[in-house]
């Protein structure tokens, strides 16, 4: 009698006969990138809080549009849930380009 040790890993045993999952790094690495990521995160908010009360309010307001659109625009699933949000309240009423517009007016 023979007994055969499959050793899969959570990962491929989700996968199945589908092949390997989309994501290649491990939990591990994800939980170092979290780490940098919120450390990041953490500096810029303390740099705003000593850089921007400095600023009239012209110069923080053109800050905030420098800022703000590129991030609009790299936020691909943030932007669809917010269309997705302006839907709701206004229905079929409006097109995608108004409701577009009317988000970059909200952000």
């Amino acid at each position: 009698m023979v007994i055969f040790a499959l050793n899969f890993t959570q990962a491929e045993a989700r996968a199945g006969v589908r092949g390997l999952p989309r994501r290649a790094y491990t939990g591990a690495m994800r939980t170092a990138w979290k780490k940098i990521r919120y450390r990041l995160e953490w500096l810029g908010l303390k740099a705003a809080m000593k850089f921007v009360p400095l600023l009239s309010r012209k110069p923080c307001y053109q800050l905030a549009l420098l800022l703000g659109s590129p991030g609009a625009m790299l936020d691909g699933r943030g932007r669809r849930v917010a269309l997705s949000n302006l839907r709701v309240p206004f229905g079929g009423t409006r097109r995608t380009s108004e409701s577009g517009e009317e988000l970059r007016g909200q952000i």
